[in-house]
């Protein structure tokens, strides 16, 4: 196994910064729907919506944390990546890891503004927490790992 080459190197870490500076935006963007919540959530501006109408959508946003884990074993999945490897090259397989974590990152974000909307609609601003919580859950599972990036190139670089 040899070493990624530096052309290869250099591409890797410019498409990681922009990856994580992206995730570290959306996750900025998520405590700022929490800030927004405890600002603009009203209890007495609350209780607009039934509770079957929550609960539904706290298994839209369930389902799409759930889902975010599933949808990551798809995308890195090590056939799929060496076969994109194989058929449009090294850059494109780094593109493929950056757009990949960026998709991940907008599940917990969709879980995020889920929770919003249930904060808005019940009157509870707790309820954006709760969210909160979930989608950072999300985004710590499913944050790129630079190391792990590496080893794939490395892994296919020369195949």
């Amino acid at each position: 196994m040899t070493e990624i080459s530096a052309e290869t190197r250099v591409e890797l870490e410019k498409r990681y910064r922009t990856a994580a500076f992206l995730i570290f935006a959306q996750i900025a963007s998520l405590l700022i729907l929490v800030v927004l919540a405890f600002v603009l959530v009203k209890p007495e501006n609350g209780g607009q919506t039934s509770d079957s109408t929550r609960w539904m959508l706290w298994v839209a946003a369930l389902f799409a944390a759930l889902s975010s884990f599933i949808i990551r074993r798809m995308l890195y999945r090590w056939d799929r990546l060496r076969d994109l490897s194989l058929l449009q090259g090294i850059s494109a397989l780094i593109k493929t890891l950056s757009v990949n974590s960026i998709i991940l990152a907008s599940m917990a974000e969709i879980v995020a503004l889920v929770g919003f909307v249930i904060s808005i609609l019940t009157g509870d601003a707790f309820e954006m927490v709760r969210a909160a919580v979930i989608a950072l859950v999300v985004f710590i599972i499913n944050f790129p790992r630079k190391s792990i990036w590496e080893k794939i190139v490395k892994n296919l670089e020369n195949v």
